[in-house]
């Protein structure tokens, strides 16, 4: 629904229908996690249309979703159907500053637990950045210089016994020109700082 001519308004619903090839203790095979899932938002226009940010919230329910419980004494895992529920926000921006620099964006917040509100699937960090940025110079065979960054919140996985991985952040810059007409180089660099994670 547009609110203004420079926002607008959006919800949607979706039935979630998950067939699942995990076997339990017994080696069944789990049944199709199912659920449910909603998100809600606005999304907006800055700079003539050169700019573009969105907010949204979300909320999910999925029941009997395949969650690690053991392994067998072949070192197969089995698994058990867990009841987890979802609900976070996102924030977004992608667009052209000027018609040489263009920036996005985005961050995203969650939290998920079990039927009991405990915290449950912590494997999945719970925060998360994303910010991108390149800039070109035209009149230097179409010179560009760009950089990101990847950034997520601590995890941790429980197997044997509890494993933490902390909160880190990645960075990665390109380069790139025109050689000739139709063909250009290009250099990547990922993570430059050479941030070891698991």
């Amino acid at each position: 629904y547009d609110i203004t001519p420079e926002i607008s308004a959006y919800a949607s619903y979706t039935d979630i229908f998950n067939p699942q090839s995990e076997v339990d203790s017994t080696h069944a095979r789990l049944p199709s996690a199912q659920g449910k899932s909603y998100e809600a938002g606005l999304k907006t226009e800055w700079l003539g249309k050169r700019l573009y940010a969105t907010a949204a919230l979300f909320k999910s329910e999925q029941f009997g979703l395949a969650e690690f419980e053991g392994t067998f004494p072949d070192g197969k895992s089995y698994y058990t159907g867990l009841d987890t529920f979802v609900q976070g926000y996102e924030l977004e921006v992608a667009g052209r500053i000027t018609d040489q620099w263009t920036v996005a964006g985005g961050w995203t917040g969650l939290e998920i637990t079990d039927k009991d509100g405990a915290d449950v699937r912590g494997y999945l960090p719970r925060q998360t950045l994303k910010l991108t940025t390149t800039y070109t110079i035209p009149e230097l065979n179409d010179f560009k210089l760009g950089g990101a960054v990847r950034w997520q919140s601590g995890i941790y996985v429980q197997d044997i016994g509890l494993i933490p991985q902390p909160s880190y952040a990645v960075v990665d810059l390109l380069a790139g020109a025109r050689i000739v007409d139709r063909l250009r180089a290009t250099i990547n660099l990922r993570n430059v700082g050479n941030e070891k994670y698991l």
